[in-house]
């Protein structure tokens, strides 16, 4: 039972009329019942409310002639039940703040995945990624920075970060993502720390965004994201922030950074799924971030988030880093060449933001932090300005044991 109400089409619940994100159309084996008053042709696991005070549903296939069901007017009972083969049903996904709704005056549960949530990838796609999950070839900050594939100025990167409070529960996380060819994303830096503060965080994000050519950085704006967006934007003067969401959040006046909201959620969600699960044109390098896509899951009011007692951080920033190639972003960034056959951007070429100016990696860090270089061996050190102040520091060094290398 619907009704609209502006913009939007809102659905009848215990609740009153509520607001939802879509419709899933799927095919399925589906069965048709019948009571006094009502009719509804459903998928054979779609749960109906057999007791309202215990808030108790029940799969359409487990209820028989003569059980009573919810509906508008209280409990009917069921005269008729027949099955119907395979049809084309629809599910509908993320009502506001409720788990059930009238569906042909029947109340029905919001979620066919009532059970245990549908994972963001399944088993066989795990075993497939993580085949071709390495470890990192720099390792820095003890482990928090994790570089795959070193900064390339010919190749076109994309940030996504999510912000935590820095009090050692949820962590603060930056994704580095090289998009130059859409058929084959590819995660090429990491960076993972559940204690540090958001201010600081911010002067850490600046950095590790100028080892990266200073590329586009969508970075989630609500709670502690405000001050991390705000100081980069006005502070230190970082350009490249994708504003994104604040209509849909029904904000009184644009602000700048990724607003989380239950609609550009589910659309990034859905944005990233796509092009992990449909189109596979992603390789995610870091384990920690597959895993954690195996633990985001969908729970019943369609909302997706880690499931109990897991985190989803990572896969929060990644999803955000995806969120570049939604076409209404994708088309105010770059130049698209080619959609594929469900209108994503497929073949994408970078506007002129400027030169690039790509810091070394390694270059801000002290040498003995750097892990997997293959090189055993500190880098040259220049002391001083002239001869005899440089001769001074060197006669300093040997007298505690120091020689240069290859004496």
């Amino acid at each position: 039972m619907f009704k609209e109400n502006i913009n939007e089409i809102e659905i009848k619940t215990l609740n009153g009329y509520k607001p939802f994100i879509g419709i899933q159309k799927l095919k399925k084996y589906a069965i048709s019942i019948n009571t006094t008053t009502f009719s509804l042709s459903c998928s054979n696991d779609h749960p109906l409310c057999v007791d309202i005070d215990n808030y108790r549903f029940l799969p359409v296939s487990d209820l028989n002639i003569g059980d009573n069901i919810y509906t508008i007017n209280g409990f009917e009972e069921i005269i008729n039940k027949s099955f119907i083969g395979e049809i084309d049903v629809y599910d509908i996904i993320g009502v506001k703040d409720e788990e059930a709704y009238f569906t042909n005056g029947i109340l029905s549960h919001n979620c066919e995945f009532l059970n245990s949530g549908e994972s963001s990838i399944d088993e066989e796609l795990f075993a497939d990624m993580s085949a071709k999950c390495i470890e990192a070839k720099i390792i820095l900050e003890e482990g928090n920075y994790k570089i795959w594939d070193e900064p390339d100025p010919s190749r076109v990167y994309v940030a996504g970060v999510d912000i935590s409070e820095g009090v050692g529960v949820d962590a603060s996380v930056i994704q580095i993502l090289d998009i130059t060819d859409i058929r084959d994303i590819r995660q090429v830096a990491t960076y993972h720390n559940r204690h540090i503060p958001p201010l600081e965080f911010a002067n850490k994000v600046h950095t590790i965004l100028l080892n990266w050519g200073s590329p586009l950085a969508l970075i989630e704006r609500n709670n502690c994201g405000a001050q991390v967006v705000d100081r980069l934007a006005f502070d230190i003067g970082y350009e490249k922030i994708v504003s994104y969401g604040a209509k849909a959040a029904l904000r009184s006046r644009p602000q700048m950074g990724m607003i989380a909201h239950t609609n550009t959620k589910y659309k990034g969600v859905m944005n990233m799924r796509y092009f992990i699960n449909e189109v596979r044109s992603v390789t995610i390098q870091d384990l920690n971030t597959l895993k954690e896509m195996r633990d985001f899951v969908r729970y019943p009011n369609g909302t997706w988030k880690a499931k109990g007692g897991y985190h989803d951080d990572r896969v929060m920033s990644f999803m955000y880093a995806l969120f570049i190639l939604e076409k209404e972003i994708t088309e105010r960034y770059f130049d698209i060449l080619e959609l594929d056959d469900h209108g994503k951007p497929m073949t994408i070429e970078p506007m002129d933001f400027g030169v690039a100016t790509f810091e070394n990696a390694t270059s801000i860090y002290n040498d003995f932090e750097v892990v997997g270089l293959n090189n055993p061996y500190m880098t040259p050190v220049v002391f001083g300005m002239g001869y005899t102040e440089q001769f001074s520091e060197m006669e300093t060094l040997a007298s505690e044991g120091w020689k240069p290398y290859g004496h």
